[in-house]
């Protein structure tokens, strides 16, 4: 499958030619994030989750709290609930017994670098060792191959060869359920690409190392972590001062774009006069002008002349404005 999202980059893997290092393996909560990337969180320190951002993975990596909307958390809880019941379900359709384990597994050079299985097949499969990875996802996600192949979401892609890298199997069986319905995937073992998935992972570690925190680069998410302001100027940069001019001239662009459709609408509606529908040669609609009626609840009023009531039945909300 082509590999996309990640740079063509070597990692020369250290060598102990005097004795092969094993994988270790620790009881270490898997909770505790601070100081180690896990296989969940590999493919989104390189930017290829759409769950997680770079900057996620870093705030735990720092042992700070990650932000998670009620959303976000329900989604997780939903897939930890199914866990079980999907392995069960892949023991009846794949023929196979498996069993979950306490370990944590650490990548042999890389010691901040580690791995929690899902669940591990008892015995081996044409003298492999499989490892089990469980996903629950929307049937409307549209990056998802074929039964059997190794195409799957990058992030995920990431994560089952962190499986491989740290010694916990030789093949992994990514266990899709979407629509009521089990898909199995195949990851086997790719040195080229898990070279590369190294070479970056540790070009992102250096830099956290060395204090670079990593660029935020969603609008929401920007918002959401830097949540407060101090009395205060700071100097724009020169690369800083483009960006305030280029919103200054998208917004001046945005500003004639509306004025457009208010004079073309105003074209439409002097053409339509009473109708209430405009329709093509075909009779398909293009617009419609309509009264649409509301009733509109006078706060100041009724603050006003129920103020302790009013003090009752409201809430305090805050948030962040960019203007």
């Amino acid at each position: 499958m082509p590999i996309v999202g990640l740079r063509i980059v070597s990692w020369t893997p250290i060598v102990n030619t005097k004795e092969k290092i094993m994988p270790k393996t620790t009881k270490r909560d898997v909770d505790d994030r601070k100081g180690i990337i896990g296989g969940s969180s590999l493919g989104a320190m390189l930017g290829l989750s759409k769950y997680q951002s770079k900057h996620d993975v870093w705030l735990s990596w720092k042992g700070e709290e990650r932000k998670v909307t009620d959303k976000q958390q329900e989604i997780f809880d939903m897939g930890h609930a199914l866990e079980d019941f999907i392995a069960k379900q892949a023991e009846k359709k794949y023929g196979v017994k498996v069993k979950k384990t306490s370990l944590t597994y650490v990548h042999p050079q890389l010691d901040w670098l580690i791995c929690h299985p899902d669940r591990l097949v008892v015995g081996k499969i044409d003298g492999k060792r499989v490892g089990i990875e469980i996903k629950s996802s929307s049937s409307y996600d549209d990056r998802w191959g074929q039964e059997d192949s190794s195409e799957v979401p990058m992030d995920y892609l990431c994560q089952c060869h962190d499986y491989i890298m740290c010694d916990v199997c030789d093949v992994v069986w990514l266990i899709r359920f979407s629509n009521n319905r089990l898909t199995r995937y195949i990851i086997t073992k790719d040195e080229e690409l898990e070279s590369m998935i190294l070479a970056q992972a540790i070009e992102e570690m250096e830099k956290w190392k060395n204090g670079e925190e990593p660029i935020i680069e969603d609008y929401e998410e920007a918002k959401s972590y830097y949540n407060d302001s101090t009395e205060g100027d700071i100097e724009a940069t020169e690369e800083i001062l483009k960006a305030a001019e280029e919103i200054k001239s998208l917004k001046e662009q945005t500003k004639a774009m509306e004025d457009r459709i208010d004079e073309l609408k105003t074209q439409i509606i002097g053409f339509m006069k009473d109708k209430k529908r405009l329709v093509d040669h075909f009779n398909n609609k293009l617009f419609s002008y309509t009264r649409i009626e509301s009733t509109n609840f006078d706060t100041k009023a009724f603050k006003k002349d129920y103020p302790k009531l009013y003090e009752e039945y409201t809430s305090k909300s805050s948030y962040m404005k960019f203007q």
